[in-house]
């Protein structure tokens, strides 16, 4: 399964999709939080240690893209506090792109009984006939070498102007 880590990578992935003045580190550092916060509903095994609170809480409301849509506008509205946006609307799309993907990635791995993609209207369960995450192989090969090398060539190009200090008024 993809680690909190490689869902974050997908920010890194995904950043063509912002305009180029929107291409600051702290919005890509946002949204690769965002993308691995889903993880967090498990909490309850682990405190559990591992029994039980993993089947029924583990990829379920906080996975769906409901969720996802509902977190983007929220990173939305923080970073357009915190910064000019060039494009609200790229913005959000780069949001809720980056922590959809959390779900969806998750549909392509073979561990656990599937992701609920429609939560909370729908409590089904979504799993991929094709899953090809099965192990740190895979997640190094088709998410962390993409991230760094995007990284290294800095695709998508991040705005070259220095970042403003403080909370704007």
């Amino acid at each position: 399964m993809p680690s909190s880590f490689a869902h974050a990578a997908v920010a890194v992935i995904a950043n063509p999709v912002l305009a180029k003045a929107d291409r600051r580190p702290a919005v890509i550092w946002i949204a690769a939080c965002a993308a691995a916060a889903p993880d967090l509903d498990a909490i309850g095994w682990v405190i559990h240690g591992g029994s039980g609170g993993l089947p029924s809480a583990h990829r379920g409301v906080t996975h769906s893209l409901f969720v996802a849509l509902a977190a983007a506008a929220l990173a939305t509205l923080v970073s357009r506090y915190r910064w000019p946006l060039a494009s609200v609307a790229r913005t959000f799309g780069y949001f809720a792109l980056v922590i959809a993907s959390h779900g969806l990635l998750d549909c392509l791995t073979s561990y656990g009984d599937g992701v609920e993609l429609l939560a909370p209207f729908v409590r089904d369960r979504f799993t991929s006939p094709w899953q090809p995450f099965a192990g740190l192989g895979s997640e190094l090969l088709c998410l962390w070498l993409p991230a760094i090398l995007f990284l290294y060539f800095n695709v998508g190009g991040f705005a070259k102007r220095p970042v403003a200090r403080g909370w704007r008024r």
